[in-house]
């Protein structure tokens, strides 16, 4: 894992929402940050990013798919798990990597990884 992409995540959350504007200690920050990127690295290592486009979809706390974040990559997936988790935990209850495709005009979806949040 690259310790830019947690030094990036967490740039970007200051720069966003400040240094005091938070629930969690700049340790714990670091920690979710770090897992993140781990947990991107690990989903992204599982298929092909060449062959398939990928979403986020989001879960309301009653397990209903809420929404879906379209033109994820393994670029954009830690800082926007970073984002749920820190700031939209409250919101949701689950989210998940899901790659699709098209084929004869029926989309095909596999999910690649889930993440609860509590």
């Amino acid at each position: 894992m690259k310790a830019n992409i947690v030094e990036n995540i967490l740039k970007e959350w200051y720069d966003k929402y400040g240094e005091d504007n938070n629930r969690f200690n700049n340790v714990a920050l670091n920690d979710i940050a770090i897992n993140c990127a781990s947990l991107t690295e690990a989903w992204f290592s599982r298929v092909n990013p060449e062959k398939v486009s990928f979403e986020l979809n989001f879960y309301d706390k009653n397990a209903d798919l809420e929404s879906s974040l379209h033109g994820v990559t393994a670029d954009n997936l830690p800082s926007t798990l970073f984002e749920t988790l820190v700031s939209k935990s409250d919101q949701y209850s689950k989210v998940s990597l899901c790659s699709y495709s098209f084929d004869k005009g029926e989309k095909l979806t596999n999910v690649i990884g889930e993440l609860d949040i509590s």
